[in-house]
C-alpha cells in the first residue's frame, strides 16, 4: 500500500457525483451558521469575536475528513 492511499481515506474514489452539489451546499449553510454563532459564544468568556475564525476550521476538517455528510448524518 502506498503512502497517499494510506492517508487519503477510499471514500473519494467512490463518492458520487449528484452528491457534490448537496454537500457543497451543506457546508456553505454549515458556515453560515457556524461564523456567527461561533463569534457570539467567544465574547462570552470575554474573548474577541475574531477567536471563533481561529477556532472553528479545525473541528470541521475533522469532522468531514473521514467521510462524506451522507455518511456522518447517521
Amino acid at each position: 500500500m502506498s503512502a497517499v492511499a494510506r492517508i487519503v481515506p477510499a471514500w473519494p474514489r467512490r463518492y458520487p457525483r449528484g452528491a457534490w452539489r448537496f454537500d457543497t451546499i451543506a457546508g456553505l449553510t454549515v458556515t453560515a451558521i457556524l461564523v456567527p454563532e461561533g463569534m457570539a459564544h467567544t465574547q462570552l468568556p470575554g474573548e474577541g469575536p475574531q477567536a471563533a475564525f481561529y477556532a472553528a476550521p479545525a473541528p470541521l476538517l475533522q469532522y468531514a475528513w473521514p467521510g462524506s455528510s451522507r455518511q456522518l448524518a447517521w
